[in-house]
């Protein structure tokens, strides 16, 4: 595991892909969202070093009259004009992989400083009742010690927590976040379905949804850069049995690494 106490998946995709729904399926499960989007609000809010940035590079007029920066506008102005997009990803990108890192560092302490367990019960809870609780998965780490006397084997347990968490970031690969975690998986649909939901769901013109989507590493090359793809073509009943699986198999991978 990258950080110690913690299990990260990489969750990617493209723009309109349905990686937001997986999100709060994984998060349902149990698991500790890292919510890349999020982040980059959160470093260019009005004050920030990032905010300070934005604004000296594209102008005043991307503000709202509350002072913070209109996205649309600023998307307007970015997304068909490379060298704009390669400007304001250059003062974004490095701030969010700090923030990241930090939230990652801080998560680790706080499961290995939690890693001795209480030998409370799991509660069931989460999607098909998995037990979890509070993205901590918990195992028996069973150690043997042999008695001089009697040759016999006595176990002694050990309970230990590993907390699992989705980094959610439709440019993982993009910006290298990518070597942060653990496993990569990759939400997937056609690219009509794309357009369609990014269409209706943002009310772009067909000419802003595509040079949206062209922004973006395309959709096969992040299959063919991950782990695990998730088809989410289907109905949603068919990608939570996807996504249950996955939860279930991490799982399990997690159990075999604390027995090494």
């Amino acid at each position: 595991m990258k950080y110690s106490g913690l299990y990260v998946i990489g969750l990617t995709g493209g723009i309109a892909s349905g990686k937001s729904t997986v999100s709060r399926m994984l998060r349902e499960l149990g698991a500790v969202i890292i919510d890349a989007d999020e982040v980059s609000r959160e470093v260019v809010s009005p004050g920030t070093v990032g905010w300070r940035r934005v604004v000296d590079a594209f102008g005043p007029g991307i503000l709202r009259p509350d002072g913070t920066i209109n996205r649309r506008k600023l998307g307007g102005m970015v997304f068909g004009d490379k060298e704009a997009l390669d400007k304001l990803d250059s003062i974004i990108h490095p701030l969010v992989m700090a923030r990241v890192e930090e939230t990652l560092a801080e998560l680790s302490r706080e499961s290995v400083e939690g890693k001795e367990g209480t030998g409370e019960q799991e509660n069931a809870v989460g999607m098909e009742g998995v037990a979890q609780q509070e993205g901590m998965v918990k195992m028996e780490d069973a150690g043997e010690k042999r008695s001089a006397g009697e040759g016999q084997v006595e176990r002694s347990r050990k309970k230990l927590n590993v907390k699992v968490v989705v980094l959610d970031a439709p440019l993982l690969f993009e910006v290298g976040a990518d070597k942060l975690v653990d496993e990569v998986w990759v939400v997937s649909v056609d690219p009509e379905t794309q357009m369609e939901r990014l269409i209706r769901r943002n009310g772009y013109s067909k000419t802003e949804a595509l040079s949206r989507i062209s922004s973006q590493m395309p959709l096969p090359e992040k299959e063919r850069l991950s782990d695990v793809v998730i088809d989410n073509r289907g109905d949603p009943e068919s990608t939570r049995k996807q996504v249950l699986a996955l939860w279930q198999e991490v799982r399990r991978k997690i159990r075999r690494i604390a027995m090494q």
